[in-house]
């Protein structure tokens, strides 16, 4: 990464400070974390056609003009210790050498009664499409509280609006990080920072006494000052250096510099440089090479957590002492109703989801769930379809994740009438399992459905 002035540094930093999403850094690191225990969830915005991934279908469905398979071959069997399975194309061989360390969960059921890409990604990261508080800021919480709750790269803050409790959940890059050292560095040798300082703290009162949302920035900007030397010593002992073109690869770096030095408890990496919301047939007919270099990005994390050292004297890593969740808003439906099987695009899904974790306090090596749309009689029509599943999808064209028995974590082979989301594998149920892992209190769990009973768990996904 190119050095920059110390000019440069203040204007960067000053500008990137309306970046602040909703900061409270008043958090006190005299509680230290004796057990250290991070969160990265690597979010795919667009959605993702999970039959490119651990959903996937036989060539005799796309024969039967059921499914778009731009792969043109049928998929490999990858078998969980469970003794659950999952299918998958043949570049998710290069996912093998951590097959044992992570889990497959298939079938999530997010907000279906919306095909919004934001009101699915409010699900995936409250619970519900407005109202629930950012779960990020529920895992960061006392005795062993960190500054910030969660970096928020690449995600534009405007597609959580309606969640209400967003914590110190702020907009990062590499670029503002580097910025905000040097600025800090600056402020300790050199005595104009001050008049600089009073110049920004005058602007940004001002600013706070209108309307609109840069005015609500700057008041949430002001709140967090009096907290912001608690962490000057931390930022200031990162190390952004051989910082490359590899702009996923850098942002590993940040992430993991203000794991290392205890500044932020999670991540939220948005990868948005790949062309997955393919409606139009020639992106989907690009699939296959697209979900070969998303394979490739989920590879580079896990092995960047796995050699990047955390406690390097006890042999521990980043990987031992992280969570990991990788997954999307949604999934895409089998094909366009009325075009070619093989000039088709896909649309959204939101009936089920296909998500991935690893890392600490997860147990590895396992599939859960599974979808219907599954098997096909001898003149090419789906079987076993359930009421429940034609109430949203008359047509038959959206995957639907199966009833779920959570006891013994498996599908359940019945076909419900009525729907109960309690009876599925559901985006609050996941949200629940994490928040179990991290100890969150029960009056923050989520439930399926508005003043309903908290969402069930899935305890098996927990090592």
């Amino acid at each position: 990464m190119k050095s920059i002035s110390r000019r440069q540094a203040l204007i960067q930093s000053a500008g990137a400070s309306s970046l602040f999403f909703a900061p409270k850094l008043t958090a006190a690191l005299s509680q230290e974390d004796s057990a250290p225990h991070f969160h990265i969830n690597l979010f795919f915005y667009g959605s993702l056609d999970t039959s490119y991934m651990f959903d996937a279908r036989p060539l005799s469905h796309t024969a039967a003009s059921k499914i778009q398979n731009y792969n043109g071959t049928d998929p490999s069997i990858w078998m969980g210790q469970n003794d659950q399975r999952a299918l998958t194309p043949g570049y998710m061989d290069l996912l093998l050498p951590f097959k044992n360390e992570i889990s497959i969960l298939n079938g999530v059921h997010m907000a279906v009664n919306s095909d919004s890409h934001d009101e699915n990604l409010r699900a995936m990261i409250s619970g519900a499409v407005s109202g629930n508080s950012l779960y990020f800021a529920n895992l960061n919480r006392n005795p062993n509280r960190l500054p910030i709750d969660a970096l928020n790269i690449n995600l534009s803050s405007f597609s959580i609006e309606g969640v209400t409790d967003q914590g110190s959940f702020l907009n990062f890059s590499t670029e503002f990080a580097q910025g905000l050292q040097e600025l800090l560095k600056v402020s300790e040798s050199d005595s104009g920072i001050a008049p600089f300082q009073r110049f920004i703290d005058e602007r940004m009162a001002a600013l706070a006494q209108k309307t609109g949302m840069l005015s609500k920035g700057a008041e949430r900007i002001i709140k967090s000052i009096p907290g912001k030397n608690l962490i000057k010593n931390r930022i200031l002992n990162t190390d952004f250096s051989n910082q490359g073109e590899d702009r996923f690869a850098n942002n590993l770096k940040l992430i993991s510099q203000y794991f290392i030095h205890g500044i932020s408890k999670s991540a939220l990496l948005s990868e948005t440089t790949f062309n997955t919301d393919t409606h139009d047939p020639l992106s989907a007919q690009n699939q296959p090479q697209t979900y070969l270099e998303i394979t490739k990005k989920i590879h580079q994390l896990l092995t960047f957590l796995k050699k990047t050292p955390f406690d390097e004297p006890l042999g521990i890593s980043l990987f031992d002492v992280t969570t990991v969740s990788i997954g999307t808003e949604f999934n895409r439906t089998n094909r366009q109703l009325g075009s070619p099987i093989s000039e088709t695009g896909t649309d959204h899904n939101t009936l089920s989801n296909t998500l991935i974790f690893a890392g600490k306090g997860i147990r590895g090596g396992q599939v859960f769930g599974e979808t219907d749309l599954d098997q096909i009689n001898e003149n090419g029509d789906y079987i076993h379809i359930s009421d429940a599943h034609r109430i949203f999808d008359g047509e038959l064209n959206k995957r639907m994740g199966k009833p779920f028995d959570f006891k013994t974590a498996r599908p359940v082979d019945e076909l419900p009438v009525a729907y109960n989301p309690d009876h599925y594998l559901t985006i609050g149920s996941v949200l629940n399992t994490v928040y179990t892992l991290f100890g969150v209190p029960q009056d923050k769990f989520v439930p399926n459905v508005v003043n309903g009973k908290n969402a069930p768990i899935l305890s098996q996904l927990l090592s």
